[in-house]
């Protein structure tokens, strides 16, 4: 699959980039994320894997569906600076959480 970035620079999204990492499972792994299962999620792999390519060192990452703040925290233990949005108060709670262990 093909999609188009600003600039007009194109790229694949890989089955190494998507693969298994697009899911939620291999963040059961880490501590940080596993204590709140999010079946719609993805995994800290994916987010590094798209930072990787696409980001900069320190770079601003904008989340608009935050979820479980799986970018916010990941993006963070970076050294990037994370924004996020999300209407669900829970999953709002469940990020700040993570985050205020991060400050």
């Amino acid at each position: 699959m093909t999609t188009k970035l600003k600039q007009g620079m194109l790229f694949d999204v890989s089955s190494s980039i998507v693969g298994v990492n697009g899911t939620f499972s291999p963040n059961h792994r880490q501590s940080i994320h596993r204590w709140y299962p999010y079946i719609e999620g993805f995994s800290s792999e994916f987010v590094n894997s798209l930072i990787d390519e696409f980001g900069s060192e320190n770079c601003r990452i904008y989340d608009p569906f935050a979820g479980t703040g799986t970018t916010v925290t990941t993006a963070a233990f970076r050294g990037s600076l994370p924004f996020y949005s999300e209407i669900n108060p829970v999953m709002r709670l469940i990020i700040e959480c993570k985050t205020n262990g991060l400050r």
